[in-house]
């Protein structure tokens, strides 16, 4: 009963897990703003950065981890502490996209 028990916790937090957008220490580093704004003013202007998923979750969380990707990218490519988010392109359809692309502009603010 007891591996019964265990094989359906593990299932469980599999499942939890699959239906998460994830997000990196990293990504965890970089500020997401969604506008250009007085706040970003004083910061360095580092480059174009998107970020991609093709997952199979629904579309909320492709556009998150798309979002988080791109985070993940800025800080990998630039050192990048800010990133602008521009645009959010969807591809193979509206209702079920087959992929999402996340696109922003990277700033060192700090």
């Amino acid at each position: 009963m007891k591996k019964f028990e265990k094989f359906i916790g593990l299932a469980a937090l599999f499942l939890i897990s699959g239906c998460a957008a994830t997000i990196t220490q990293d990504a965890q580093r970089v500020v997401l703003q969604s506008q250009l704004s007085t706040v970003i003013s004083d910061c360095k202007k580092l480059g174009i950065v998107t970020g991609e998923d093709d997952g199979v979750k629904s579309v909320e969380l492709k556009k998150q981890q798309a979002i988080n990707n791109m985070r993940d990218n800025a800080f990998k490519q630039y050192q990048a502490d800010t990133v602008v988010l521009v645009n959010v392109d969807v591809i193979g359809g509206v209702l079920e996209p087959k992929k999402l692309v996340a696109q922003g502009m990277a700033f060192r603010c700090n």
